[in-house]
């Protein structure tokens, strides 16, 4: 009886991990993680913030601010 429930479980298990991976390779490519890899690259003497929504983050050029 067990074996009988071993196979559709390691299959299972294989399918949830190729998933995961999926997402997370996926998850480096988004619009935020740009975002975030943008901020990390801009100089620690950097000392103006912008507030507001996605028109702003658009519109905004962070190196002409250096």
């Amino acid at each position: 009886m067990k074996r009988r429930l071993f196979i559709p479980m390691a299959i299972a298990l294989v399918i949830l991990l190729a998933y995961n991976l999926m997402i997370a390779r996926a998850a480096k490519k988004t619009q935020r993680q740009h975002l975030l890899s943008a901020i990390d690259s801009l100089p620690p003497s950097t000392d103006c913030v912008f507030l507001g929504n996605y028109l702003i983050e658009a519109g905004c050029d962070a190196h002409a601010f250096e």
